[in-house]
């Protein structure tokens, strides 16, 4: 088994519940193949953040 992605979060919720529901959908865009993908083909830091924020529907 090899290592594809590293994934270094600093996060600073208000809550626990905004925090749990972070980790609940970051593990659910990760166990997506397309999401997967999508975030693996990032060219740069903002196009990552974008792929992010869209599979998260934080836009």
């Amino acid at each position: 088994m090899k290592v594809d992605i590293i994934f270094l979060l600093a996060l600073n919720f208000e809550n626990m519940i905004t925090t749990k529901a972070f980790f609940r959908d970051f593990t659910r865009v990760l166990s997506e193949k397309e999401s997967l993908a999508a975030i693996k083909s990032a060219g740069d830091s903002l196009e990552l953040e974008g792929v992010l924020k869209a599979k998260l529907h934080w836009i």
